[in-house]
């Protein structure tokens, strides 16, 4: 499951994101150390996108 505060790995490109915010249909997410929120996309586009850090 997604959670606040969670760190991804974005799968093209192995960079981590934190997740901001999150809602029933939507993430927020941002590069960690950033302050600014890359982008809010679909939960499902996400998670094909992004794998879990802790699922290494």
């Amino acid at each position: 499951m997604i959670e606040v505060g969670q760190t991804w790995i974005e799968q093209a490109t192995g960079d981590e994101v934190v997740i901001d915010w999150i809602s029933d249909e939507l993430v927020s997410y941002l590069k960690a150390g950033a302050e600014k929120a890359v982008r809010t996309v679909r939960k499902f586009v996400f998670m094909q996108d992004f794998r879990s850090k802790g699922d290494e």
